[in-house]
């Protein structure tokens, strides 16, 4: 079993250990491209959750300002008032999804 013992490994593998360690490289490249997959797919779903629960919160402030407004609302604002409740919110909320999301104008 094995080689004898008066066989040099050292020079018997020594034009393999390239190799060897090139597949080591080739491993753990597809090891770290398969964590990033991971997570750029976990960000993305992450991303998708953040949009949709926005344009919910979106719709429920709208219905919430139509409803607040005098007569019982519903129409959405008049056309071309920017400082009519809904238009005025919804130019806000525009610039804060364009500022990122974190509020600061």
């Amino acid at each position: 079993l094995g080689e004898p013992s008066t066989v040099d490994k050292s020079q018997k593998y020594k034009d393999k250990s390239s190799i060897f360690n090139q597949k080591i490289k080739d491993i753990e490249k597809a090891r770290n491209q398969a964590i990033q997959d991971s997570n750029i797919h976990r960000i993305e779903q992450q991303v998708s959750h953040n949009i949709a629960s926005a344009a919910r919160e979106y719709e429920t402030m709208l219905e919430a300002l139509a409803q607040s407004e005098p007569g019982g609302g519903g129409g959405g604002g008049e056309a071309g008032d920017p400082n009519h409740p809904t238009n005025a919110a919804q130019s806000f909320l525009l610039q804060v999804i364009a500022q990122g999301g974190d509020g600061r104008l």
